[in-house]
């Protein structure tokens, strides 16, 4: 099993599926509206950079 083919096939899914849920929920600039007028939770957003960099780390290490 050729795992870049498989990371390739992934990721490209998930930008076609979130531009299609982008252009569905109204566009760019309605999602930058909602963004501004939600609570802040910088917590959440602090731990879920974290994960990403792991695994990312994990990724390179493998």
């Amino acid at each position: 099993m050729d795992w870049n083919k498989v990371g390739l096939v992934v990721v490209a899914a998930a930008v076609i599926y979130y531009a299609y849920r982008m252009v569905k929920s109204g566009g760019y600039r309605a999602l930058v509206e909602r963004s501004r007028n939600a609570p802040q939770h910088w917590g959440t957003f602090a731990i879920i950079i974290l994960c990403v960099i792991a695994f990312v780390y994990l990724l390179i290490r493998l």
